[in-house]
C-alpha cells in the first residue's frame, strides 16, 4: 500500500495526469480480485454472527424465530442483493416461479434497486430519471468506445511517435474503453428492471381476468 501510495505521489508530482489514469486503472483491474474478496468477506460477517447467537441455549422462542428470519433475510440479500422481508420474498419467489422460466432469477438481483415494496405487494418503479439515466449511459458508452478506438489509432495515421507517446495513446484508449464499459455497465438493470415490470403487469392482468 505504501508503494502504491508512493507511485500515485510521484504520478502527481511530474503532473504526468495521463500517466496516473492509465496506472489507477491497470492497478485497479490488477487488483479486482482482492477488492472482490474484501466486499465478500464484510456480507458474509453479518450472517456468521447472527449463526453464533442462534447457538445460544438463554434465548426465548421468540428471539430464537427473530434471529431465524434474519438469518434467512441476510442469505437472502447475500444471493439475490435484494433486502426483503418473508412476505416480499415468497413475492418475488411465486413471480419468479409463475414465470415458467420465462424470467431468470438474476433480473430480480440486477433490477434490486428499482424493486419497491407497496401495499403488502411488489413494484418496480421506474421513474422519468432512471430513462434519462439509461439514455445518457447508453450515449456516454457509445461516445467513449469512439474516443477511446481513437486514441488506440492514432499512432497509426500520425506522424512517427516514440514508443512513450505510443503507450500514452494506448493507456489513454484504455482508460476510455474502461469508462464506456463502466456506462455500459449501468444500463443492465435498466433493462431488467423492465423486464421483471413486464412479468408483473403480465401475472397481475393474467389474475384479474381468471378473477372476472
Amino acid at each position: 500500500m505504501i508503494e502504491l501510495s508512493g507511485k500515485i505521489f510521484e504520478a502527481v508530482q511530474s503532473e504526468n495526469v495521463l500517466w496516473l489514469a492509465v496506472f489507477l486503472v491497470v492497478a485497479t483491474f490488477m487488483n479486482a480480485s482482492k477488492i472482490f474478496d474484501f466486499l465478500e468477506n464484510r456480507k458474509k460477517t453479518q450472517i456468521k454472527r447472527l449463526q453464533e447467537v442462534a447457538t445460544c441455549t438463554s434465548l426465548d422462542e421468540n428471539f430464537k424465530e427473530f434471529i431465524t428470519h434474519e438469518i434467512q433475510r441476510e442469505y437472502f440479500l447475500y444471493i439475490a442483493r435484494i433486502a426483503a422481508e418473508k412476505q416480499y420474498r415468497d413475492r418475488l419467489f411465486e413471480i419468479h416461479k409463475n414465470s415458467k422460466g420465462n424470467l431468470p432469477f438474476f433480473h430480480f438481483r440486477r433490477a434490486s434497486g428499482f424493486i419497491k415494496y407497496q401495499d403488502g405487494d411488489v413494484i418496480v418503479k421506474i421513474t422519468a430519471f432512471d430513462k434519462f439515466s439509461f439514455v445518457f449511459n447508453a450515449f456516454g458508452s457509445i461516445l467513449f468506445i469512439f474516443l477511446g478506438w481513437a486514441f488506440f489509432m492514432t499512432p497509426l495515421f500520425s506522424k512517427p511517435t516514440s514508443i512513450i507517446q505510443a503507450f500514452s495513446f494506448a493507456g489513454a484508449g484504455l482508460a476510455f474503453l474502461a469508462v464506456a464499459m463502466l456506462l455500459a455497465s449501468q444500463s443492465i438493470p435498466f433493462h431488467s428492471a423492465k423486464r421483471v415490470r413486464a412479468e408483473i403487469e403480465k401475472q397481475v392482468s393474467k389474475t384479474n381476468q381468471i378473477e372476472s
